[in-house]
């Protein structure tokens, strides 16, 4: 018998029922109209068809009378309390309460949730009066709160299935899941988002892996959570960005990047006084991020509004915080570097291969000008102008639409200064060197008098990162562009001939990576 009780009769299982039974009780009080109604009605039916006095005086009777007209008040107040409130002309983020981790994915919440809770939607209230792009409706935080009973009928996999279908339907952006485990004290932040965000995932992932610990101090517990959350509505406080380009509404922007960058600071502060970040390897690579991405976007406005030197200040000033932005670090940086150009190779080889003269053999052993040159142009264009460059872009395009040398003297007496550390210095260098004009003549939008000062600058990057092979592709590429356009015959075949030498040497990457340039 005890078995049976154990087996049937669990902690949870209890817990389910008693909530049950309370909730089905508070549904009954606060809809007492509707249930009293339907309880008159029922009684009045059973009166009349039930006359005699042992039937009207079973107990099981009104108990079951009572349930019945529960029910609808029970589903109007579930699904009144369940609902996420979102608004259909702003753009949604979505904060859960923290959810209590119990054995096996067993949840619930506590006083403690409820009360975080609270101090979470006077947050977003505060936020929608003082602070883009809340105030102005761009973006709204909707705080998930559900009954008990809603998390005691699920477990942790079932609840963010639901959510991810929330997300799906389009009526919110992300999602912050914020968990404690009761056995370890452990506070644990998950980002929920769209499938074409897929891309943001590096960055959930470092989210995770910064603010995922234990707080030890227990009266710090509601502050940890309140200032992590404001860090999540910071960041995506950036989402409108682009959008308010768009429209050209650039005060309003430049108000969005004010208020939010603001609120980083401030809750990345009050974090670090919480919880010591200062030592963890993430933490300085996630703030700098995020703040080289403040100025990147003020950089960015400026040149939308046409005021030119602002944006090279504050790309600039960009750079210099965290230079190897969209990634966290050099290596990254580096890597991703190698293989977006390594997929452009790999991608017109084929074509190229097909075009050149002599079937059969590789592109540089035909050593045909017309196959290089075509290989090249392929090649050149399409990873010089891609998207991986950021900070290169616009200064690119500051250059493109300013048309004043005033301003191109500008850009290079910044590149002038040790704007960030070596060997990323360098790449920068030689990546906006070649936007800049020098001479007439030009290959693409290269100017070839500019060529001698991208490969100072690429190999200058080579003395202190000898193991960025790549490099020397990049460096014998722009070699032979040299070469298609020398006048002198004894300068030309020199020029070939180092570019295939550099050309040769970052042949070995390729083959790491799993690129065969060479026909078959």
């Amino acid at each position: 018998m005890n078995d049976f009780f154990n087996l049937f009769a669990s902690k949870r299982l209890l817990k389910i029922i008693s909530e049950f039974l309370l909730f089905s009780l508070n549904s009954f009080f606060k809809y007492w109209f509707l249930s009293a109604l339907i309880f008159i009605s029922l009684a009045a039916c059973i009166y009349f068809k039930f006359v005699t006095p042992f039937k009207i005086a079973n107990p099981w009777l009104w108990l079951g009378l009572f349930i019945i007209s529960s029910l609808p008040s029970f589903i109007i107040l579930f699904k009144k309390k369940s609902k996420v409130r979102t608004n259909p002309n702003s753009i949604n983020i979505a904060v859960s309460e923290p959810i209590i981790i119990y054995e096996k994915d067993h949840i619930n919440i506590n006083i403690d949730s409820q009360k975080i809770a609270a101090r979470q939607v006077a947050l977003y209230e505060l936020l929608s009066k003082n602070k883009y792009p809340f105030s102005i409706g761009l973006l709204n935080c909707v705080s998930i709160q559900k009954p008990k009973l809603y998390y005691l009928v699920n477990d942790l996999p079932s609840l963010k299935h639901k959510y991810l279908k929330l997300i799906k339907s389009e009526k919110v952006l992300s999602i912050l899941l914020i968990t404690r485990d009761i056995d370890n004290n452990k506070i644990e932040f998950e980002i929920l988002f769209a499938e074409n965000l897929k891309h943001a995932q590096p960055s959930v992932n470092t989210f995770k892996t910064i603010f995922n610990r234990t707080v030890e101090d227990d009266t710090q517990y509601d502050d940890y959570i309140l200032e992590v959350t404001k860090v999540y509505l910071a960041v995506h406080g950036q989402s409108v960005l682009d959008m308010l380009i768009n429209i050209e509404k650039f005060d309003y922007g430049h108000k969005v990047i004010d208020d939010c960058e603001q609120l980083f600071i401030q809750s990345i502060n009050r974090i670090s006084e919480i919880i010591n970040l200062k030592s963890h390897i993430y933490f300085e690579e996630f703030k700098n991020g995020f703040l080289s991405n403040f100025e990147r976007y003020r950089a960015i406005y400026y040149l939308n509004q046409r005021e030119y030197n602002g944006a090279i200040r504050h790309l600039f000033k960009a750079i210099k915080i965290h230079p190897y932005f969209p990634y966290d670090n050099y290596v990254q940086y580096r890597d991703a570097y190698n293989k977006r150009y390594v997929a452009e190779v790999n991608l017109q080889t084929a074509q190229v291969n097909k075009e050149s003269a002599v079937e059969g053999t590789s592109i540089i052993d035909d050593r045909s000008e017309e196959a290089i040159l075509a290989f090249s142009d392929h090649l050149f264009e399409r990873f010089e102008f891609s998207n991986m460059a950021t900070f290169e872009n616009v200064i690119g395009e500051i250059i493109k639409r300013a048309q004043s040398d005033y301003i191109n003297k500008n850009i290079e007496n910044e590149l002038k200064k040790d704007f960030c550390v070596s060997p990323i210095k360098e790449i920068i260098r030689g990546e906006m060197l070649k936007y800049l004009p020098k001479g007439i003549e030009k290959h693409d939008e290269l100017y070839l008098d500019r060529i001698p000062d991208v490969i100072a600058e690429f190999n200058k990057a080579l003395e202190v990162d000898q193991d960025f092979t790549l490099m020397y592709t990049r460096i014998g590429m722009l070699k032979l562009i040299q070469s298609f356009h020398e006048k002198n015959t004894e300068r030309e075949k020199q020029l070939f001939a180092e570019g295939i030498e550099y050309w040769q040497k970052g042949m070995d990457l390729f083959a790491r990576l799993g690129v065969n340039i060479r026909s078959k």
